[in-house]
């Protein structure tokens, strides 16, 4: 079995009556994707990333909810145009404008773009496994017209690519497709793809429709096209299975707990069911990859082909039907030194950890986590690294006097940042 020693940065302060309480690792956990439930009933609230899915805004319209395959919810009947009888003030009442269309020629040019004065939250899921997985958070400001009293949020489709590349969204292959609907802080059990995505004809770009509201969910589903069985055109539940089935994708994700390989692997890898897709991962002789089930842990019967030229394995999914992780495990000893403060941060005089800014950070030989092959000397010595620097600095926020603190570089704790098993730099190790 692999043995590993983990070294945590040790703090010192420079002020007197330092709390040296530490904090404890763990181990992150998936975030929860929107309740499928339906939300109580609530006020208006600003928005926040923090915001979660129940919540519901009432200072919005709200979309007519539709079944699966309706035509789009249909925009408040707008006043009519009329004319006084004679002898009495003839009055005039403008019609609302209707929803921008494809087929508006100013609209497709972006005429009536608008930048938001509070940007919106989206956060974005896709189907991996069978179930809805938070992939990222975005950010946008950019809104357009929708009807004549409200702008809706958009992003361009090919801000997208970065966050659904590794899935095979390819932007420049996009075509207008409803494959990214949306739903928010209202009706979060509701996905919608009733409005299609708005081209602008001189740059090739379009704008994917969100909501009006600040707080927004948007989905991946590029199964969504007229023929499936489960297109859509209206709204789903975000629990419909059959939705989340078609529009379902496996992993093949590389997971290195000891850190042998440090910042060198690849992000995972998403393939649509039943299809085939391949991860290439980095090899050395003493190291082995073990496909397991992500969940139970389970062995997997996967075999990669290696290529020792380039040293790599590369791990290839048919058919896909199952997500995959890949573990690595070498039978070498390494020393793994995590030099950031991060863990050792702690509460200096009145000031809070969570006040504290790291401005210098700790690191050994430029890293914040630096790994070696434990490598004895000839007379079966190893010696302990020190660090870069000897001090690590923070700042203060809701300091008035600005003033930076420094933490000094004590030793190592071995294990865990928790542990109270201490070196010093240029400790010796003896077989």
């Amino acid at each position: 079995m692999a043995l590993s020693m983990l070294f945590s940065f040790l703090p010192v302060s420079l002020i007197d009556a330092v709390d040296e309480s530490e904090a404890v690792i763990s181990e992150p956990t998936e975030p929860a994707a929107p309740p499928a439930t339906t939300e109580p009933t609530g006020t208006a609230a600003p928005a926040e990333t923090t915001e979660t899915a129940s919540s519901r805004e009432t200072n919005e319209p709200t979309e007519t909810a539709a079944s699966a395959g309706t035509t789009n919810p249909a925009d408040t009947t707008a006043p009519t145009e009329t004319t006084a009888s004679a002898g009495t003030t003839a009055t005039t009442v403008t019609a609302a404008p209707d929803a921008p269309s494809v087929g508006d020629k100013a609209l497709g040019l972006f005429a009536s773009d608008t930048t938001a004065q509070t940007a919106a939250t989206v956060t974005c899921y896709a189907a991996v496994g069978g179930v809805w997985k938070q992939v990222a958070v975005l950010q946008t400001s950019q809104q357009y017209l929708w009807t004549a009293n409200s702008n809706r949020y958009f992003l361009y489709h090919t801000e997208l690519e970065e966050v659904y590349g590794a899935f095979g969204y390819d932007a420049d292959s996009y075509d207008g497709a409803r494959i990214f609907p949306h739903t928010d802080s209202n009706a979060a059990s509701l996905i919608w793809a009733d409005t299609d995505a708005i081209r602008n004809d001189e740059t090739g770009e379009y704008r994917i429709p969100l909501s009006t509201r600040t707080t927004i969910y948007l989905y991946y589903m590029p199964a969504n096209l007229p023929g499936d069985p489960t297109y859509f055109t209206g709204n789903v539940s975000v629990t419909d299975q059959d939705c989340i089935d078609a529009n379902n994708f496996y992993a093949l994700e590389p997971y290195d707990p000891g850190g042998i390989f440090g910042t060198a692997l690849p992000a995972a890898r998403y393939i649509f069911h039943g299809e085939t897709g391949s991860i290439t991962l980095p090899y050395t002789e003493d190291t082995v990859w073990l496909p397991e089930n992500p969940t139970t842990g389970e062995a997997i019967d996967l075999a990669g082909v290696i290529d020792k030229t380039a040293g790599t394995i590369t791990f290839t999914l048919e058919n896909a039907a199952y997500s995959v992780r890949l573990r690595a495990k070498s039978d070498i000893v390494r020393v793994i030194y995590h030099a950031g403060l991060t863990d050792s941060l702690t509460k200096l005089g009145q000031f809070a950890v969570s006040s504290q800014t790291i401005v210098l950070d700790g690191s050994v030989r430029g890293l914040l986590d630096y790994a070696e092959k434990l490598t004895l000397s000839e007379d079966d010595t190893y010696t302990v690294r020190g660090i870069d620097n000897d001090r690590a600095e923070v700042a203060m926020t809701h300091d008035s006097s600005s003033r930076n603190w420094f933490y000094t570089f004590a030793g190592w704790r071995v294990g865990s940042a928790s542990s109270d098993r201490h070196m010093t730099q240029t400790t010796v190790l003896r077989r």
